[in-house]
């Protein structure tokens, strides 16, 4: 019987149980926890008589319904279609069906996001469970799926600062983060034309250095970035997305210093950049000028006024 409960409350029944079963059954498991939990004051109000003073129950009235059931007592006996049972079911907390019942109306009715108050508020419209506010706490203290909804967020501990961003003594823009942005649309005479900007971010100080360009190609960021090296000097590394216009500087940079004479390579060897590209799908890798990025298209707006700067 025991078993077939846990199934039917938690919909996991092997014999398709039609409501009018499950009508008969729950009944019956009530009667079965007060039979077992109040021996004493079922014998006294089934024959007629009031419990002893000593009992549990003694505070609540109890009285003895038609289908055999303690329940709370009370002067509203005539009391007709109401949403809640005025004289609710009395049952005791320790029994291992109360816990299912809680554990149920925890599960099927709210899903577990309501807290005990809810769920006590929730149970006294059919049941009495004695100390019924700890009982629930207790039992959703406990529950797996309570604590995921209840549980704050952990806040990790931060990893160190990476090696670019605390290399003191160098000089501006040894390391340097590089990504592109726009387009912008610009008035040339009668015409409109679309133009990108490249921002370059020294890691370690901050600063930034911007040109611009009028097409996402591999060449013309080559071009924006021999004019960035001419007024900022060579950084040691670059570190940029995966965008195709900076592999294809990457590329060509290294076959044209793989092409070069060895007496060539040795002078440039010193000034050779280390191309280093963040993860696919991972922005969040630059977010230090990401960040910069954002900054600058405010700016621009607040310049450009109506001219567009998406």
């Amino acid at each position: 019987m025991l078993e077939k409960y846990r199934q039917t409350i938690y919909g996991v029944d092997s014999e398709a149980l039609d409501v009018q079963k499950v009508r008969d059954l729950e009944p019956m498991l009530l009667r079965k926890v007060q039979r077992e939990c109040f021996p004493e004051e079922v014998q006294l109000l089934q024959s007629g008589k009031n419990v002893q003073k000593g009992s549990r129950l003694v505070s609540l009235d109890p009285q003895w319904d038609e289908s055999g059931l303690i329940r709370v007592g009370g002067r509203l006996q005539k009391a007709v279609d109401l949403d809640i049972d005025l004289h609710p079911v009395l049952l005791d907390p320790s029994h291992h069906i109360t816990k299912l019942l809680i554990k149920r109306i925890d599960s099927n009715v709210f899903c577990h996001s309501a807290g005990p108050n809810q769920v006590f508020a929730y149970v006294r419209r059919r049941y009495w469970i004695l100390k019924g506010r700890n009982t629930i706490k207790s039992i959703l203290r406990k529950c797996i799926e309570c604590q995921k909804w209840r549980k704050a967020a952990t806040v990790p501990i931060m990893a160190d600062l990476p090696e670019a961003r605390v290399r003191v003594g160098k000089q501006p823009f040894h390391s340097t983060g590089v990504d592109c942005w726009g387009p912008i649309i610009v008035n040339v005479k009668r015409l409109q034309e679309k133009r990108w900007g490249i921002i370059f971010k020294c890691l370690t100080m901050r600063a930034i250095h911007l040109e611009t360009i009028s097409c996402m190609d591999a060449d013309t960021f080559l071009m924006a970035y021999r004019r960035f090296v001419a007024r900022r000097g060579t950084p040691k590394e670059l570190l940029s997305d995966c965008g195709t216009n900076f592999k294809g500087a990457e590329r060509e940079l290294n076959e044209c210093f793989k092409a070069m004479s060895n007496e060539l390579q040795n002078k440039l060897a010193k000034q050779q950049v280390d191309f280093r590209f963040n993860p696919p799908n991972a922005p969040h890798f630059g977010g230090i000028w990401e960040r910069e990025v954002r900054s600058v298209k405010n700016a621009l707006k607040c310049c450009f006024e109506e001219q567009s700067c998406e």
